[in-house]
């Protein structure tokens, strides 16, 4: 790194930072997924706010019952790139999928309930 890289850096509040994953942790809708933490479900609605879909989260236990749950949803018709990469970032702060599902690419089983169960909700 050259001295006018150093001078392009951008500081960064690692205090912000936390709270940025601790929000995204509590967070409960993406666009047009909505958990629901009273039947731990994930829910689909188009702009309109209209039902499209809804995935049950407690058949969420390995690795591959989520990947199929994302191809399923990449497979319909209205599933735009904007829809499956909401539906990444849901499965991603709801589940951990990388860090409880396939940490270091070794399948684990969860239960979808004791964790989504003992995380915050707003």
């Amino acid at each position: 790194m050259n001295a006018d890289q150093i001078d392009d850096l951008i500081p960064v509040d690692f205090a912000d930072v936390l709270r940025q994953m601790e929000a995204s942790r509590d967070r409960t809708v993406w666009v047009n997924w909505i958990y629901h933490p009273s039947n731990l479900t994930l829910e689909c609605r188009d702009e309109c706010g209209f039902f499209i879909y809804e995935i049950d989260l407690e058949r969420c236990r390995t690795s591959a019952e989520v990947l199929d749950w994302i191809f399923q949803v990449q497979g319909k018709t209205w599933a735009t790139a904007e829809i499956v990469n909401n539906l990444l970032e849901a499965l991603d702060d709801l589940l951990n999928p990388q860090g409880t599902l396939c940490s270091f690419g070794k399948s684990s089983t969860i239960n979808p309930r004791e964790l989504l169960r003992s995380r915050k909700t707003r």
